[in-house]
């Protein structure tokens, strides 16, 4: 069911859709079919979705599609290569809608061995990776008021996140007793076993907290 509304400017606004971990919302199909019409683009993040099928099959509309490193071969070959590859041919039988964005030069060349027949592909790269700067030995030493340094992680609460590498970095700096790890992120079916890492470490540095609902956001 749709959750809420954000008017971002006059242009367009965000949906926000409340969707399952691991099942089909066919709300949000629905909502897809019924609404693409209204937009004169169309921005898909992500590859391996029922979404990214779905639109590519039924809206009539150039669609800008960004992979996030998806098909990257490492990636493919990781899991599920069969399954992947019947998604991928099920992709490139489209591949004249689509507008290819890759982060990088690298994430391009590495998702060609699989994504033979691109007719189309712009190179986005993140901001982090715009300009090139010479970081300094003692970068990470300013000194600032507080006594604590928070470290700061926004994510969904999900396996393939990896958050309890966090939990391990937390557990490693616990000793030093000037940092504080906070994490937010609505659960993807990791939260209590996160807090059970966190007791079981007896770790009293980091904090999870729920997401940051949209209407928190200025």
């Amino acid at each position: 069911s749709e959750v809420g509304e954000k008017k971002i400017n006059n242009k367009y606004n965000i949906i926000y859709s409340k969707i399952s971990f691991g099942k089909i919302s066919f709300s949000l199909i629905f909502k897809i079919l019924k609404k693409n019409k209204n937009y004169d683009y169309i921005y898909i993040n992500g590859f391996f979705d029922i979404y990214t099928i779905v639109s590519l099959m039924f809206i009539k509309k150039k669609i800008y599609l960004s992979p996030r490193g998806q098909v990257m071969e490492d990636n493919i070959i990781r899991k599920n290569f069969i399954i992947k590859k019947i998604f991928i041919k099920l992709v490139s039988r489209l591949d004249y809608k689509i507008n290819y964005i890759f982060n990088s030069k690298i994430e391009e060349n590495k998702s060609k061995t699989f994504l033979k027949n691109i007719s189309s592909s712009k190179i986005l790269q993140n901001s982090a990776s715009i300009k090139k700067f010479n970081a300094r030995d003692n970068i990470f030493a300013k000194k600032i008021k507080k006594k604590k340094k928070i470290i700061l992680t926004i994510s969904r609460l999900s396996r393939r996140k990896n958050i309890d590498l966090i939990l391990q970095a937390a557990k490693f700096l616990e000793r030093k007793k000037e940092f504080v790890f906070h994490i937010y992120g609505p659960d993807f079916g990791e939260k209590e076993k996160l807090k059970k890492i966190i007791h079981e470490n007896n770790s009293k540095n980091i904090k999870i907290y729920n997401a940051i609902n949209f209407t928190s956001i200025s």
